[in-house]
């Protein structure tokens, strides 16, 4: 039996998961005669990842950069604490406060992860780019950017011209 804060966390990544999740149709809906309940032919998969397939539009910022959708907001926040050498709790009110589930630090993703059962939870992160405040605080972005995902990409533009970092489709 888990403690009730282990369960609750627990219950917040299956519903995180939950919120994740995308159902793509395309083509035409009417199950072919080949493909009937039972059927013993596979069914094609040519259709299961096609929202990830083909190219995804990139954004520069400030006139500068080629970055995904998910990759801007790690891009302008990397910016802004080189340019104003910021503590975590600064970095916290300026983005986190704003955007909740924006960032956290890396020792709080990598506890919540040991708990979790999600399958693509090394891919929810920029592991690959931990950024670091000026108090030594070794921090995460979110890669949940984007149409269907729990940050909206309109609110990482938004936050980032108020800053002063313009964000384009290139």
């Amino acid at each position: 039996m888990f403690p009730p804060q282990t369960a609750l966390e627990i219950f917040k990544d299956i519903a995180s998961t939950i919120d994740d999740a995308e159902i793509t149709v395309s083509g035409n809906t009417e199950p072919s005669a080949e493909h009937t309940l039972n059927s013993t032919s596979p069914i094609q998969e040519t259709n299961r990842h096609s929202v990830h397939q083909g190219t995804r539009d990139r954004f520069s910022i400030n006139g500068h950069g080629h970055f995904p959708k998910n990759g801007c907001m790690l891009e302008v926040i990397k910016q802004h604490i080189e340019k104003y050498n910021l503590t975590y709790r600064r970095i916290e009110s300026i983005f986190g406060d704003k955007i909740p589930h924006l960032i956290m630090p890396a020792e709080e993703v990598k506890r919540k992860q040991q708990a979790s059962f999600d399958k693509a939870k090394r891919s929810r992160w920029h592991f690959e780019s931990p950024l670091r405040s000026s108090d030594g605080i070794e921090f995460l972005v979110t890669t949940q950017v984007g149409d269907n995902c729990p940050i909206d990409f309109k609110d990482i533009v938004s936050l980032s011209a108020q800053l002063g970092y313009k964000i384009e489709k290139i």
